[in-house]
């Protein structure tokens, strides 16, 4: 495997709000991608981490752009949840974008977690514990399925790594917070539950726009004073005012990234509202009524 088109990406958290338990599952990240380089004599370069120094987005890039760019190339996504990854807003962007490109994805749990603990944007997806043995042959079928060439399999020496990994995540000490996780992952607020407790207010403001007009498109044409962002005859990007155009422009790439809307053409001069974003809006009425 040798094209960009054809790496499997693994996405992970890095918290600054919880360093000290982030740093812990970077640690497992970058074990889980040692194991399977030597386990599949997988070649340099197969692997996108946004945890990862050296393994993610390089220095001067925009986040954004280059994460869009990352999942138009690859073939498989790998969600490596954790309860960091959980209470990121960013994390959970990109699981929204994977999903708005309908790319392949495998969703595996840090031995901190258990399966009920998901919830927002992965309730109801089928996932399972990265400690089951099980899980990691699916995922290296799943990677063989992606990767081109195939790689030559030693299925013996591929036992033997990924034995020596279970019995890393084995000897794992118990997480100190997973009893707050646990509480933080099923409370009733909409921290993690609701995926609209993520947006930005002005997301919100254009996303409820966009579902009560009839053809539930946000046109974001480019002109001389700027790029014109409007719902129906509602215009919300200031023509000429550098600051305005910059925010909305943000708030577009915060909802696609979401999944929330979907781009209509290459240019990205019209978006339409997604059916995750149609039941968000649903959401945020039923909240303005109560």
């Amino acid at each position: 495997m040798t094209g960009k088109k054809q790496r499997p990406t693994s996405n992970s958290a890095s918290s600054s709000s919880n360093e000290s338990h982030a740093s812990e599952e970077r640690e497992i990240v970058t074990k889980l991608i040692d194991a399977l380089n030597n386990g599949l004599h997988l070649p340099g370069g197969t692997f996108f981490c946004s945890s990862v120094p050296g393994m993610g987005i390089p220095n001067g890039k925009r986040f954004i752009d280059y994460i869009r760019e990352t999942i138009d190339e690859t073939k498989l996504v790998i969600f490596l949840i954790s309860p960091a990854f959980l209470e990121s807003r960013f994390c959970l962007a990109e699981s929204g974008a994977a999903w708005v490109k309908s790319v392949d994805q495998i969703i595996l749990l840090t031995p901190s977690l258990k399966l009920e603990d998901l919830g927002g944007v992965f309730q109801g997806i089928q996932a399972a514990k990265l400690s089951d043995q099980y899980a990691l042959n699916e995922l290296k079928d799943r990677i063989f399925s992606a990767v081109s060439p195939l790689p030559q399999l030693n299925a013996n020496h591929w036992e033997r790594v990924r034995r020596d990994f279970l019995d890393y995540l084995a000897a794992l000490p118990p997480p100190n917070l997973e009893s707050s996780v646990k509480e933080t992952a099923h409370r009733k607020d909409d921290q993690l539950l609701n995926p609209s407790a993520n947006l930005t207010s002005d997301a919100k403001r254009i996303l409820l726009a966009a579902s009560k007009d009839q053809s539930g498109f946000i046109i974001a044409i480019l002109s001389q004073g700027g790029r014109m962002i409007a719902v129906g005859s509602q215009q919300f990007a200031e023509l000429g005012n550098a600051r305005e155009q910059a925010k909305w422009e943000a708030v577009l790439n915060e909802l696609e990234l979401s999944g929330f809307i979907k781009p209509i053409n290459p240019k990205r001069n019209a978006y339409q509202i997604t059916q995750a974003g149609y039941e968000v809006a649903e959401l945020l009425n039923r909240k303005n009524e109560a």
